[in-house]
């Protein structure tokens, strides 16, 4: 942690609690607030509050991974900054079976944003 290895558990806290919001695009709690929150429980969530911000989410994933794909292709950006430790160090870019890692998140923007659209869809509908 002392090195700058705090971004890593600000990263995974991060994409874990937005993954987890993902779920209540399909989950029953995802349409109303549980009864465990004070002052607040029990009421509708409005579909917009859910739908545009997944919406949004999931475009930024879509972009971010089609500029990751072109740019390993094409050579756009050959170094990156180095946002943590040192600045001078050269880092040798991963190999395929650190890419090959990444090749789920490719189909992540994609089913939020289909599961965005259905819960727009389907809270929508249901007035």
């Amino acid at each position: 942690m002392a090195n700058g290895g705090w971004y890593l558990l600000l990263l995974s806290g991060l994409s874990m609690g937005l993954a987890l919001l993902t779920l209540g695009l399909v989950h029953h709690w995802g349409e109303r607030i549980p009864g465990w929150v004070p002052g607040v429980r029990g009421r509708t969530i409005p579909a917009r509050a859910a739908a545009v911000p997944a919406l949004v989410g999931a475009s930024l994933v879509i972009g971010l991974c089609l500029y990751a794909v072109l740019n390993m292709t094409f050579h756009f950006v050959d170094r990156g900054p180095v946002l943590v430790g040192q600045h001078d160090v050269e880092r040798t870019p991963p190999g395929p079976g650190i890419v090959s890692l990444y090749v789920p998140l490719l189909a992540w923007g994609p089913l939020v944003l289909a599961v965005a659209a259905n819960y727009w869809r389907r809270r929508t509908l249901a007035r």
